[in-house]
């Protein structure tokens, strides 16, 4: 792993190839990316997984349909994202 202070580097972030640049407050860091493959995801994780999944299908159906998407901002301030704020407003109805 690297730590560079280039100017170059300031605002590049994201992954090319095996390789990774990560933004951090002393500059951008690279590494290589993570070996995942042996890595099991617990009960909890898939569920939270499942949960999430199901909240972005929510916040899709709204912002592809207009009338929704257009109903659906009239709920929430001006400058809020309805995608956002739909996947919030699903985990909302969850918790109620």
């Amino acid at each position: 792993m690297a730590i560079l202070k280039n100017i170059l580097f300031t605002e590049l972030s994201g992954r090319i190839g095996d390789i990774v640049f990560k933004q951090y407050k002393q500059g951008v860091v690279i590494s290589k990316v993570a070996d995942m493959s042996n890595v099991k995801a617990t009960a909890k994780q898939k569920k939270a997984r499942k949960e999430f999944a199901a909240a972005v299908a929510y916040a899709r159906k709204i912002s592809l349909d207009p009338a929704l998407r257009k109903a659906f901002a009239r709920k929430i301030g001006k400058n809020e994202s309805v995608y956002h704020s739909a996947i919030k407003a699903y985990y909302k109805s969850k918790q109620a």
